[in-house]
């Protein structure tokens, strides 16, 4: 039996905000607003247990078919999450990393993420990837562009991994999604090839530091075996 449980890269699907507004009779842009809050919680519990990348399912490519209100907030989110955790992100030595397609993204949104990213460039002791305007699916389909432009023919699937928005990052050793929905929804699908899974019924916006620490603990206790018996 093969146990490997180092714990390098965590994906979350961050699910519920809407759910958790509801639930309280709030437009749903409270439960964005609440939900935010907890990326610092996250953040601090990844670097409390030398967890190197944190990957946060932010926006994905099917999200821009939300209401027009909702999405302008969730725009207005990115904005506010660049202005109030720039100093903690420099201050704790993380790394900002946006991943995801640049089709589509509003210019000053872009402008945002790169300059969050020049900002932090030298920052060591975690990186943040926020997956916005994000799909498994197109992530692969972009790679495989940018291998026929380069006319590549036959490639190993090190190489393959190099055209992927993470390239250079560990693969993801676990992937929570809150909310207590059990799918992936297209979220780093090469990736999580042999990822292990948590579904937790808390939604987004509750999942607190005590809530993360349960689930590295389940991790902790799991014995990976990477298809050998």
């Amino acid at each position: 039996m093969i146990k490997s449980n180092k714990l390098r890269h965590v994906a979350l699907i961050m699910d519920g905000n809407g759910r958790w507004a509801k639930k309280r009779a709030l437009p749903v842009v409270f439960g964005h607003n609440k939900g935010m809050d907890r990326i610092e919680d996250c953040i601090q519990v990844a670097i409390n247990n030398d967890i190197e990348i944190l990957t946060f399912f932010a926006f994905s490519t099917e999200n821009w078919n939300r209401s027009n209100e909702e999405v302008n907030h969730l725009l207005k989110l990115i904005k506010k999450l660049y202005k109030k955790k720039k100093k903690l992100f420099l201050e704790k030595g993380i790394c900002f990393n946006f991943i995801g397609s640049k089709k589509n993204v509003p210019e000053d949104i872009m402008e945002i993420f790169q300059s969050f990213e020049k900002e932090t460039s030298n920052c060591k002791n975690l990186i943040v990837n926020i997956a916005f305007n994000y799909g498994g699916k197109l992530e692969i389909v972009e790679a495989v562009n940018r291998l026929l432009n380069e006319k590549k023919e036959i490639i190993t699937e090190e190489e393959f991994e190099q055209y992927l928005y993470t390239r250079g990052q560990h693969d993801v050793d676990l992937m929570i999604r809150t909310s207590g929905e059990q799918r992936i929804s297209n979220f780093l699908l090469w990736q999580i090839a042999y990822s292990e899974f948590i579904f937790t019924e808390t939604l987004w916006p509750d999942f607190n530091e005590e809530e993360f620490e349960k689930c590295i603990e389940e991790y902790k206790n799991r014995s990976r075996r990477f298809g050998a018996r």
